[in-house]
């Protein structure tokens, strides 16, 4: 998977729809980003709004400690999420004055390479970009240094997603097992909050245990050896989260 800190301008990127969070999305350049930096004091406000978030397959034994994981299914496509609140505009693990993760909940990969992403350009090979509006002048934290070189911090940001997009692709494999294998049954949620009104949550999928004890023993012994065995349990064991989720929404939920 070829990827470099200024492989693609502005004009050579594919024109696509931009990912959640993402507004002004531009490649990292070091004639563009000179003397561009990081917040000093990096917070997730940014994510505070969302409700839920994507997952790669390897995140899964992490995420499944903290929150329900769910499917959902665009057209043509399957997407796994991690639910971070009851309601579609409020992330339940931000805490909006300080821009605080709640401590010890795991925090998704999605979140932790913001401002930064991956765009792909031309001849199959990828980008390291960034969020425009999240960089300030002169800050500490700089992308480049004097010498127009990335800094440490720009080189990790580079490596971080270069994982994460190696992570996305090698999940895309599983999430086109689940479908083949027909596991995936069709679930909704009715939350109650002792203050305001009822919330229903629908549209998203689950793992059928029934279905994926049903699974031949050559398929189970195949995604065992994938490492994919791992991936279903914890996101059966997530499940056990939404009473979580609904206390820390201080709300009843129906299954």
């Amino acid at each position: 998977m070829p990827s470099d800190v200024s492989g693609a301008g502005p004009s050579q990127a594919r024109q696509r729809p931009l990912p959640l969070f993402y507004n002004q999305v531009r490649p990292v350049d070091p004639a563009a980003h000179a003397g561009m930096a990081l917040p000093d004091s990096p917070n997730f406000a940014f994510a505070a709004g969302t409700n839920t978030v994507p997952l790669n397959g390897q995140e899964f034994p992490f995420a499944q400690r903290n929150y329900p994981i769910v499917f959902a299914r665009p057209p043509g496509s399957l997407v796994a999420l991690a639910l971070l609140g009851l309601q579609r505009d409020v992330n339940l693990f931000v805490d909006r004055r300080t821009g605080r993760w709640a401590p010890y909940n795991y925090v998704p990969g999605y979140i932790r390479r913001y401002p930064f992403v991956f765009i792909e350009a031309q001849e199959n090979r990828f980008a390291l970009a960034v969020e425009q509006n999240y960089l300030v002048k002169g800050g500490k934290r700089q992308l480049f240094d004097q010498e127009s070189k990335p800094t440490s911090l720009l080189q990790g940001a580079l490596t971080f997603c270069g994982s994460y997009q190696k992570g996305y692709q090698e999940s895309q494999e599983f999430f086109a097992a689940l479908l083949d294998a027909d596991l995936l049954v069709e679930r909704q949620a009715d939350a109650s909050p002792t203050q305001g009104q009822k919330v229903r949550l629908s549209g998203f999928h689950v793992i059928d245990p029934q279905r994926f004890r049903a699974l031949s023993a050559a398929t189970l012994v195949e995604w065992r050896d994938k490492g994919w065995l791992d991936w279903v349990y914890a996101h059966l064991f997530s499940q056990m989260n939404w009473r979580a989720l609904a206390q820390r929404a201080d709300s009843a939920i129906t299954l």
